[in-house]
């Protein structure tokens, strides 16, 4: 008699990111984010538990890095952010075109937090 082996990945979710903010540059970041393509685009989310220091000119970006100046410069802009969850749709990118969702203010250019997609 043969058997069959099958594996199972459980846990990941094909079209879904997660990520868990952590904070930055001495300012308190905290909570998580969903990334998932939805209908052709892709739909940042942050959760009812984000929250983070807010000054004026506070943006989510996405980006492949965290330093401040990177982020501002070479990362995708999706708005501005003063409080509590929020989507963004972003049409145009692809599910892991970027590794952070990063919390920046942004006429500072300072990284208040991010989050690394896993897995």
């Amino acid at each position: 008699m043969k058997s069959n082996i099958l594996k199972f990945n459980v846990g990941a979710v094909a079209g879904v990111r997660t990520g868990t903010f952590q904070s930055a540059g001495g300012y308190s970041t905290v909570g998580s984010v969903t990334v998932e393509e939805l209908g052709g685009k892709l739909v940042v989310k942050l959760s009812n538990n984000f929250q983070a220091s807010v000054a004026p000119g506070t943006f989510i970006y996405l980006a492949n890095s965290t330093s401040g100046g990177n982020v501002k410069s070479a990362g995708l802009d999706l708005g501005q952010w003063s409080s509590g969850a929020r989507n963004f749709d972003v049409p145009g990118v692809t599910l892991n075109q970027y590794k952070y969702v990063v919390v920046l203010c942004k006429p500072a250019g300072i990284t208040f937090g991010f989050a690394e997609f896993k897995p």
